[in-house]
């Protein structure tokens, strides 16, 4: 408490330093003094209408027992876009800078105030969005000797904004004692002329993970993996000649051991620069694919008679059905149902070359972690991920491996729950592959909103079809599909037709709020584990059913049998048609 006081009490006196040397900067510079330079730029037209931004800078000084109340070091307006803000400090503070519009928060960036120092930050605003970033650098060092610099000049990158592209570094490290993960974030930073700058203080070596992304895009430019050491300086450089690019480290050290090396062996090299050209002749035939029409036959021309499809059995005989189904018509049934990701034509080349680059950086990474004595190391290893994200069975091969290795606190707080979400990815692919038509689905009590127990048994006693859809507030595709599932249900439900959504949101408040923005008709659930907990996408039925992505859709006979899958709405009121119009006519 005493040492918080002091640093309150030393808050206070550089407000007041701050304030007193704001008033005499009119006679000339002091010393320890700082300036925040800032501008808003229109990415977009220029406003009609413009609101006042104004700008505050807090103290976030933390204290390893308590928490230290922030204090504002200086504030002010905007005027003509631009604004400038001075004072003196006499100690590095770190701070958090806010943006405000109608006094509310609307964006916010945090770094060190350093005394003697010049700092830029920028107001990208595109009417809709505005945030704030760092302009060119964030310096964080306070101690030359913990020092490391991370910089970069991106004009050797061919797609990119040098006006909207900024660059994060996020930093993670772990305690062998088991204790929490650490985390430490640079940025984001603006670049300035194409460059960018951050420099920070570490105590041993740390993994990060750099992002450049740009303004308003959801799409990254690139994401790199950087071990970064005291005492080292890092920047950005081309993997051969190949489109990717790898950090580098102007001395030995364990970025270059783990990295550096393994991204410049020749072998790996030729595979990037392979799978760049197999990438790019898919595009080609990708694009010359969507400008080719198909012919259509002239009025002239002789055309014959068309012809009944044949029914396609391709499923019917990869998939034999379970004895309780035998009564399901799997000859509409797509042929690559349940068959995994189902990749665009010509795109078997380059995924090949990926298996590959995956397989060399198995090979260079995995004895290092099985082998080593020390196991920051092997750890360090593993956060590399040389499994890449499809390659799950050696993933949890591994992790099981060093749970054996490290004390009962670290695989309890770092080891266990990687463990059980992989083992959980893997039980998703293979339901996936399992749960189709012909077979029976899994059953299921869920609560509603009102808390009332709903079970798919007793609903398909009730009804002929029923359709069972995962979704999730957050989900725009699934949203988008229900004008279309409230006409279908409003046509069929008295036919026997019934809709249950299962929710995989997170959150009891995000799925409420889902349901009543959306006005569901139909019955609508949540996916809960026993004891009430949500897993998301863990969630128990997500996870038997082989949910990997949403909406995701199981048409179910009373006999509890799955008769479709995958269906898109168009494709369901074909088969919902098919069925109860039909017997309408006859």
């Amino acid at each position: 408490m005493k040492k918080a006081l002091v640093t309150i009490l030393g808050l206070f006196v550089i407000t007041l330093t701050i304030t007193s040397c704001q008033m005499m900067n009119v006679a000339g510079p002091q010393n320890n003094s700082f300036i925040i330079n800032g501008e808003i730029i229109y990415v977009a037209d220029e406003p009609t209408t413009k609101h006042e931004l104004r700008v505050t800078v807090t103290s976030n000084a933390t204290d390893e027992s308590e928490e230290i109340p922030s204090m504002e070091i200086t504030s002010g307006e905007f005027k003509n876009r631009k604004i400038r803000l001075r004072g003196t400090v006499d100690h590095a503070i770190p701070v958090t800078l806010n943006v405000l519009k109608d006094e509310e928060v609307i964006s916010s960036t945090d770094f060190l105030l350093l005394p003697n120092s010049k700092n830029k930050f920028e107001v990208l605003d595109n009417v809709s969005t505005q945030e704030v970033y760092l302009k060119g650098s964030d310096h964080r060092s306070t101690d030359p000797e913990r020092r490391f610099t991370f910089s970069g000049d991106l004009k050797q990158f061919n797609d990119y904004d040098p006006e909207l592209t900024h660059v994060s570094a996020y930093g993670r490290s772990y305690e062998l004692d088991g204790s929490p993960t650490k985390y430490t974030k640079f940025g984001p930073v603006l670049l300035e002329n194409g460059k960018f700058s951050i420099e920070g203080d570490l105590d041993k070596p740390t993994l990060f993970s750099m992002w450049i992304e740009e303004f308003d895009s959801y799409s990254m430019i690139v994401s790199l993996d950087g071990i970064f050491e005291p005492g080292v300086n890092y920047g950005v450089e081309q993997v051969g000649s190949s489109d990717s690019f790898v950090i580098s480290a102007d001395r030995e050290g364990l970025h270059t051991r783990l990295i550096t090396n393994q991204k410049n062996d020749p072998e790996y090299m030729k595979l990037m620069e392979q799978r760049d050209l197999a990438y790019a002749e898919f595009e080609k035939s990708f694009e010359t694919s969507d400008e080719t029409e198909p012919e259509v036959a002239s009025d002239t021309e002789d055309t014959e008679e068309p012809t009944a499809e044949s029914p396609d059995l391709t499923f019917a005989s990869n998939n034999p059905p379970a004895a309780e189904c035998q009564h399901v018509d799997l000859t509409t049934v797509a042929a690559d149902t349940g068959t995994g990701f189902n990749m665009p034509a010509g795109y078997e080349p380059v995924e090949e070359l990926n298996q590959q680059i995956t397989d060399t950086r198995i090979a260079y990474l995995l004895p290092i972690m099985q082998n080593s004595d020390d196991l920051d190391l092997a750890w360090m290893v593993f956060q590399l991920n040389p499994f890449g994200y499809d390659r799950d069975e050696e993933k949890l091969a591994a992790l099981e491996e060093l749970a054996t290795r490290f004390s009962d606190e670290f695989v309890e707080q770092h080891i266990t729950t990687r463990i059980e979400e992989v083992a959980q990815r893997i039980s998703v692919i293979k339901n996936d592959k399992a749960v189709v038509p012909g077979q029976l689905a899994p059953v299921f009590t869920l609560d509603n909103l009102d808390g009332e127990a709903v079970s798919l048994h007793n609903v398909l006693q009730e009804n002929e079809l029923v359709l069972v859809d995962f979704w999730a507030s957050w989900c725009g595709p699934c949203i988008a599909s229900f004008p279309a599932l409230k006409e279908m249900y409003s046509t069929y439900q008295n036919e026997g037709f019934e809709i249950i959504t299962v929710s995989i949101d997170s959150t009891l408040e995000d799925w409420q709020a889902g349901f009543e923005e959306n006005e569901l008709p139909w019955i609508d659930v949540i996916d809960a584990a026993d004891d009430g907990e949500l897993k998301g996408w863990q969630a128990p039925m997500a996870t038997a059913y082989g949910v990997n992505y949403i909406p995701k859709g199981f048409l179910i006979d009373s006999e509890g049998c799955i008769v479709q899958r995958d269906l898109h709405t168009e494709e369901l009121e074909n088969v919902l048609a098919a069925r109860w119009d039909e017997e309408s006519a006859e």
